[in-house]
């Protein structure tokens, strides 16, 4: 087999869609290999450099009968070790190890660590060292000597660890902001830019979740629901995708792959049985799309600057796509799909009334309103689905109160830990809180006890200090985790994998720092949350009225008087009257 149907048949076997871009850019990064042991991995965030090299492993794996370059000549069939580190997830002197000043007594860094451990194991078999973090002068200018020629780490405690033929490292980076020209001229460097990727990433969520369901769902051609799913993407997602770009500003800046992911995430869960049957017909399926696709593209517009981006999506959206009709009452936000009905149906109608009794302190009660009714879905399903959900509003808008009402109703099988951050916040700290509620399982793994699922709940996610490189450690260790599912024991300096657990966050886009690592923001769904009408309003603060009024008009019995209370000029209770009886006030009711 040719090297390129070796990359293509490798794609297929990871569940991945092959596309001639994504094949020629493994092909690229094999040559960048074979005349460099540094490369650097650039490009907009999800567009696939972690799929890269991936790929580029297995495939050298599998070989192939004409290997095209040196590189692959050297490695052909061979088994590739993969080492991984964040820089930024742990100080410098844990990255590279220091001396003790009191005892003089050296302290391994990770990669120390991990580059003696590679350059020691037997065989020639590739090795690579992979560096997955931002780039900051700290750190990065310590490795001038490994990426030259020299290709020597010598460390604080005069040992020297060579970086042999079949080693290289490779830098997953985010920009060369803080990079001096002495380090981007040391290494590679590959880009890989967004183009169709996000095409490519639903084919392959189609193949890899829509299948399953169809089988669940005993379709008689279980492709018929794949298929009408590829044309409603290729139908509705360009156009969208560009007025995004040309139009539209969110509460926090979201990438493109951001609304691809979010949109595959609320088709995951809404693509069960009970709602769409075997015997459900396009239209259905259409209807379900156009409800993912509007919380997934404008689920995070918010009045920003004076301008109303929400409703100009409402407006936009009604008037471009017209083949579900969505009711002209109110906007696109206020309905969902009823899967019994199979119509869109208002969100207040899920709204229940909430019996308070005045003995639990009004801070720590929940009312569901329509607003939070969306919300509540949306966090309902991520919970359910494991994926990260965000929610980003300012101060005040009910973030934190409707995830701890969520919190506070989870079954026995889930747990939760409440983290808030702020502007001390450090990653040592942060980590050992998070390790907190977890139990040893077997060799490295970790994990809540027994079988539960723990929620890490953060709050005020933006708010830890930046470094001068702009940022924060404890982001940066989150990121590790989400994307690896690990992190390092510090004074062991192994990793601990971390099961059954899931993060929900809150974000205030006016404090802080503002945004956070968009590689972060990425793997969330994000939501914008505003300050709720004057209906909710009516709604919350006549909840916790009705319990005065109630002990107002008991205690007026008590002393011979009663008061009525009946409908005020501007919607509110007021009291209009007293006497003896009940409901002959102005309002006819208490």
């Amino acid at each position: 087999m040719e090297f390129e149907d070796v990359i293509v048949s490798t794609i297929k076997d990871l569940g991945l869609t092959p596309e001639d871009d994504f094949v020629l850019r493994v092909v690229q990064f094999s040559e960048l290999l074979a005349i460099r042991h540094c490369v650097f991995l650039m490009g907009p965030t999800g567009t696939g450099r972690t799929e890269c090299y991936r790929v580029l492993a297995k495939a050298i794996t599998k070989g192939c009968n004409n290997p095209v370059n040196d590189y692959l000549k050297m490695t052909n069939k061979k088994k590739v070790v993969i080492r991984d580190i964040n820089p930024k997830s742990i100080s410098t002197y844990e990255l590279y190890g220091q001396v003790n000043q009191a005892t003089r007594e050296w302290k391994d860094g990770l990669l120390s660590y991990y580059m003696r451990e590679l350059a020691n194991m037997p065989g020639d078999d590739p090795k690579w060292l992979l560096l997955d973090g931002d780039l900051d002068a700290n750190w990065i200018e310590s490795m001038n000597s490994v990426m030259d020629d020299n290709r020597l780490l010598t460390l604080p405690s005069n040992e020297r660890i060579r970086v042999l033929p079949h080693m290289k490292l490779i830098f997953e980076i985010r920009d060369l902001k803080f990079a001096t020209p002495a380090t981007a001229t040391r290494a590679g460097i590959l880009y890989i830019s967004e183009g169709q990727q996000w095409h490519n990433m639903a084919m392959s969520w189609i193949n890899r979740v829509v299948k399953p369901y169809a089988e669940r769902a005993k379709w008689k051609d279980p492709q018929l629901p794949c298929t009408w799913l590829r044309e409603m993407f290729d139908k509705y997602i360009p156009p969208t995708l560009l007025e995004m770009k040309k139009s539209y500003s969110h509460i926090t800046p979201l990438a493109q792959m951001n609304f691809i992911s979010t949109l595959v995430n609320i088709m995951e869960g809404v693509l069960k049985p009970e709602n769409l049957s075997n015997k459900a017909d396009q239209a259905m399926f259409e209807m379900y799309f156009v409800f993912a696709m509007i919380w997934a593209f404008g689920g995070g517009l918010v009045e920003k600057d004076g301008i109303p981006y929400r409703r100009n999506f409402d407006k936009w959206f009604k008037q471009t796509w017209t083949t579900v009709k969505i009711p002209g009452k109110g906007t696109v936000y206020d309905y969902f799909v009823n899967p019994k009905t199979q119509k869109f149906q208002p969100w207040a109608e899920l709204v229940t009334d909430i019996d308070y009794d005045g003995s639990r302190p009004m801070s720590t009660v929940f009312v569901p309103t329509a607003e939070t009714s969306s919300l509540r879905f949306f966090l309902d399903m991520m919970v359910d689905l494991r994926k990260p959900i965000m929610f980003v509003g300012g101060a005040g808008v009910g973030k934190t109160q409707l995830v701890k009402g969520k919190l506070g109703s989870l079954n026995e099988e889930q747990i939760s830990l409440s983290i808030s951050f702020n502007y001390f916040t450090d990653v040592v700290s942060f980590q050992k809180v998070l390790e907190s509620p977890l139990e040893k399982k077997a060799g490295i793994n970790y994990g809540p006890p027994g079988t539960k699922q723990l929620i890490y709940f953060v709050d005020d996610l933006n708010m830890p200090k930046l470094d001068l490189y702009e940022t924060a450690m404890p982001i940066s260790l989150i990121r590790q985790h989400l994307g690896w599912g690990h992190w390092f024991d510090r004074a062991k300096l192994t990793p601990k994998n971390i099961n059954n657990t899931q993060y929900v966050a809150c974000m205030n886009p006016t404090a802080g720092s503002f945004i956070i690592n968009p590689r972060l923001q990425r793997l969330f769904m994000t939501l914008a949350v505003d300050f709720p009408g004057q209906d909710s309003l009516m709604k919350i603060y006549g909840t916790f009225l009705q319990v005065r009024v109630d002990r107002a008009w008991v205690a007026g019995q008590g002393a011979g008087r009663g008061y009525y209370w009946g409908e005020g000029t501007d919607g509110g209770r007021e009291r209009v009257g007293k006497g003896k009886g009940r409901g002959k006030g102005k309002g006819g009711g208490r």
